[in-house]
Protein backbone atom coordinates (compact mmCIF):
# COMPACT_ATOMS: atom_id res chain seq x y z
CA UNK A 1 0.00 0.00 0.00
CA UNK A 2 1.55 3.28 -1.12
CA UNK A 3 1.37 6.46 0.90
CA UNK A 4 0.52 9.81 -0.59
CA UNK A 5 2.68 12.81 0.24
CA UNK A 6 -0.05 14.13 2.50
CA UNK A 7 0.09 10.92 4.58
CA UNK A 8 3.89 10.95 5.08
CA UNK A 9 5.52 12.06 8.29
CA UNK A 10 8.57 14.35 8.39
CA UNK A 11 11.26 11.60 8.28
CA UNK A 12 9.50 9.98 5.31
CA UNK A 13 9.31 13.31 3.52
CA UNK A 14 13.00 13.96 4.17
CA UNK A 15 13.86 10.52 2.78
CA UNK A 16 11.75 11.22 -0.31
CA UNK A 17 13.43 14.60 -0.76
CA UNK A 18 16.90 13.00 -0.52
CA UNK A 19 15.92 10.37 -3.07
CA UNK A 20 14.59 13.00 -5.46
CA UNK A 21 17.72 15.13 -4.97
CA UNK A 22 19.86 12.12 -5.92
CA UNK A 23 17.76 11.48 -9.01
CA UNK A 24 18.01 15.13 -10.08
CA UNK A 25 21.79 15.02 -9.60
CA UNK A 26 22.04 11.80 -11.65
CA UNK A 27 19.89 13.25 -14.45
CA UNK A 28 21.88 16.50 -14.45
CA UNK A 29 25.15 14.59 -14.73
CA UNK A 30 23.75 12.38 -17.48
CA UNK A 31 22.53 15.43 -19.38
CA UNK A 32 25.94 17.09 -19.12
CA UNK A 33 27.62 13.92 -20.41
CA UNK A 34 25.19 13.76 -23.32
CA UNK A 35 25.97 17.37 -24.21
CA UNK A 36 29.70 16.52 -24.31
CA UNK A 37 29.03 13.53 -26.57
CA UNK A 38 26.77 15.65 -28.77
CA UNK A 39 29.54 18.24 -29.17
CA UNK A 40 32.11 15.57 -30.04
CA UNK A 41 29.71 14.06 -32.57
CA UNK A 42 29.13 17.46 -34.19
CA UNK A 43 32.91 18.06 -34.36
CA UNK A 44 33.46 14.65 -35.95
CA UNK A 45 30.65 15.31 -38.44
CA UNK A 46 32.19 18.68 -39.36
CA UNK A 47 35.57 17.03 -39.89
CA UNK A 48 34.05 14.41 -42.16
CA UNK A 49 32.23 17.10 -44.12
CA UNK A 50 35.57 18.83 -44.76
CA UNK A 51 36.92 15.74 -46.48
CA UNK A 52 36.32 15.87 -50.18
CA UNK A 53 37.29 14.08 -53.35
CA UNK A 54 40.12 16.57 -53.76
CA UNK A 55 41.79 14.94 -50.74
CA UNK A 56 41.75 11.54 -52.44
CA UNK A 57 45.17 9.95 -52.35
CA UNK A 58 46.45 12.21 -49.61
CA UNK A 59 47.52 10.72 -46.30
CA UNK A 60 45.09 11.32 -43.44
CA UNK A 61 45.62 11.08 -39.71
CA UNK A 62 42.70 9.41 -37.97
CA UNK A 63 42.19 10.31 -34.29
CA UNK A 64 41.95 7.34 -31.93
CA UNK A 65 41.87 9.53 -28.84
CA UNK A 66 42.15 13.25 -28.22
CA UNK A 67 45.97 13.07 -28.41
CA UNK A 68 46.61 9.96 -30.53
CA UNK A 69 46.36 9.83 -34.31
CA UNK A 70 47.22 7.06 -36.77
CA UNK A 71 47.78 7.32 -40.52
CA UNK A 72 44.97 6.06 -42.71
Amino acid sequence: MALTIMEMNLPQLEMLKNQLDQEVEFLSTSFAQLKVVQTKYAEAKDCLNMLSKSNKGRELLIPLMSSMYVPE
